[in-house]
């Protein structure tokens, strides 16, 4: 402070390297800061950076959005929470930014309606719903979201040529139940089946 430096201590104080209490909160983020980034896109057009925010969240996070629309199979459940429906997209090459997206399958301006009315809803939200209340192939589990590909639940969080060392098990062998009991918090993510690949503490883990 000026020409001085100054200490101040609070003496008592615990933080834990880890909670659990509030495991909504990154998947509520992550859902208003797509509703927002989804807006801008709308409003002042798309962009490289804009665009891969928002594919990056909503692939880890579960997030229908017309940019992660793969995320959507033909065995979605139409359920109660399920997410607004955006109109029909497909995205095309731009000759300004490199990205362009089209919109079809219903008149341009309803069209702008109902993606203006799904973005405030995104925006505005007040509740985290899973994913897994509306889409089949995923699953979450804590803070971490799940996809189904080819038979094996996958951390969206993993990344192909990762790295990260590697553990790898087969599910029910006295090695899995070792691992688990040394990693307790795994024994949420192996629970899914007995194909896993999981993110944590700078690992990967995979069960076959």
């Amino acid at each position: 402070m000026g020409s001085r430096e100054e200490t101040f201590a609070f003496g008592g104080q615990i933080f834990p390297a880890e909670k659990n209490a509030n495991q909504f909160l990154p998947r509520l983020w992550a859902t208003r800061r797509v509703g927002y980034l989804l807006e801008q896109t709308r409003l002042n057009g798309e962009n490289r950076e804009l665009v891969d925010e928002i594919v990056g969240l909503g692939t880890r996070f579960g997030i229908v959005t017309p940019y992660t629309s793969f995320l959507v199979t033909e065995d979605m459940k139409d359920l109660p929470g399920r997410p607004v429906p955006f109109p029909q997209t497909r995205m095309e090459p731009n000759r300004g930014n490199g990205v362009g997206m089209v919109l079809g399958g219903t008149r341009e301006a309803d069209s702008e309606v109902r993606r203006s009315k799904a973005e405030k809803s995104m925006k505005q939200s007040d509740s985290a719903a899973s994913p897994e209340q509306y889409m089949q192939n995923i699953r979450t589990v804590g803070s971490k979201t799940f996809t189904l590909k080819d038979g094996v639940w996958v951390d969206t969080e993993y990344k192909e040529g990762s790295k990260l060392p590697r553990v790898e098990v087969k599910f029910g062998t006295d090695e899995f139940f070792r691992l688990i009991a040394d990693e307790p918090k795994l024994a949420e993510f192996f629970a899914l089946g007995e194909k896993v690949i999981v993110v944590l503490g700078n690992r990967i883990y995979k069960v076959t």
